[in-house]
């Protein structure tokens, strides 16, 4: 008996797309049954999910009109899948081996096999070029891939703002490729309605000397699973890795953040920072590993969390695996209420307890903040009042 996602996908093999592609799609369709079930627990007692979820339920349209601007300099070539040209190919290919799919569920194939939304970003090499806004409205269930290929010696910006309708479910899964000494600079501002399903699968694999500085803000939906990861696999690569949630009402979120150091003299950074109001819950996960030849290298992980309600919920767990010893690595996580005599001393000054809070929940995302266009600072500072009403 044929099943309602056999039936979508055959469905979606008449969408005209690259033979490869078509046989990537495939390839994970065949892997949804055979991979592990996404799983919400971690642990004994910890629980991060969704009120329900069903994946009959969320299959995708592929025939819906996704809202979305691109603003892109013109020496960024961008491509849909059906646009891909033959000498773009072999490079194309790349992004398909199995180097992507490491700690991939069931979930995820389900996603791949059934994108309905695709963008590829060519940096051509030795550019240096001016910011990638990237801006989603989403109406329907979409499920997104950005690919991104920077040339060796690029330079390249890019900024995503999600917003969507109530009740959807929206993928995004991002894989940036870097050449020899390119670098991008990743910022994503998730701000989608408070019922929606969010799953992030990020990615990168930097070459030698590159440089992929991660930005992420979540702020929207019901539910959001965060995976964000850089391998570093050419000597003298770097990452940085920032998170900033800020949770409220009965939102969950499940946030993973990895550096794997494959090579010598490689450096990370990871800092995962929020507030947590309400009923909310947020699982911080974050990892540091070094490899057995990655000697000389540098990693460097935290996690805070503030706490504004004795009902909300936050867990923070770091790790490290260290297998050369020629290395730097330390972590640390804090989970903490706000400071009752920072609130006296700003109430002293005139201001109410909600400002005070406002005061010093501002201070505590300033770092982060700075790295915003001020159309993305305004809607986060928003954000932050809105919490505290």
């Amino acid at each position: 008996m044929e099943t309602l996602q056999s039936k979508n996908f055959k469905d979606l093999l008449s969408i005209d797309e690259p033979i490869l592609f078509r046989k990537y799609r495939r390839t994970c369709f065949n892997k949804i049954k055979l991979a592990p079930e996404m799983s919400f627990k971690y642990g004994i007692n910890i629980i991060v999910k969704p009120r329900e979820f069903d994946m009959n339920k969320i299959l995708p349209k592929f025939n819906i009109k996704i809202k979305r601007e691109i603003t892109a300099d013109n020496k960024v070539n961008v491509f849909s899948s059906s646009e891909i040209p033959k000498d773009l190919e072999k490079e194309f290919k790349s992004f398909l081996s199995n180097d992507w799919f490491k700690d991939y569920e069931n979930i995820d194939y389900f996603n791949q096999a059934f994108s309905n939304d695709f963008i590829f970003i060519e940096i051509p090499k030795n550019t240096e070029i001016e910011p990638i806004y990237i801006n989603y409205k989403y109406l329907e269930n979409t499920l997104t891939n950005i690919f991104v290929l920077a040339g060796e010696n690029s330079r390249c910006k890019i900024v995503i703002h999600k917003s969507s309708s109530p009740n959807l479910y929206i993928s995004d899964t991002v894989r940036i490729l870097l050449k020899e000494n390119s670098k991008v600079d990743f910022v994503s501002l998730q701000d989608l309605d408070k019922s929606a399903i969010n799953i992030q699968k990020r990615k990168a694999l930097g070459e030698k000397d590159s440089v992929v500085n991660w930005t992420d803000v979540c702020l929207g939906s019901h539910y959001t699973r965060s995976y964000i990861v850089t391998e570093l696999k050419g000597k003298g690569s770097n990452t940085t890795n920032t998170v900033l949630y800020l949770s409220s009402e009965n939102q969950n979120f499940d946030i993973y953040t990895a550096s794997i150091h494959s090579k010598e003299n490689t450096s990370s950074d990871i800092i995962t920072k929020g507030v947590l109001n309400d009923e909310s819950k947020v699982l911080s996960r974050g990892l540091v590993r070094i490899e057995q030849n990655a000697y000389g290298s540098d990693g460097y992980e935290t996690q805070e969390a503030l706490l504004l309600s004795e009902k909300a919920e936050a867990n923070a767990i770091p790790n490290l695996e260290i297998n050369n010893h020629d290395v730097k690595c330390s972590h640390g996580s804090s989970v903490s209420q706000l400071d009752d005599e920072k609130i006296f001393y700003l109430r002293s000054r005139g201001l109410n307890k909600k400002q005070a809070q406002k005061q010093i929940i501002e201070g505590y995302f300033m770092p982060v903040l700075s790295l915003f266009e001020e159309e993305l600072k305004n809607k986060i500072y928003e954000s932050i009042i809105n919490s505290l009403q």
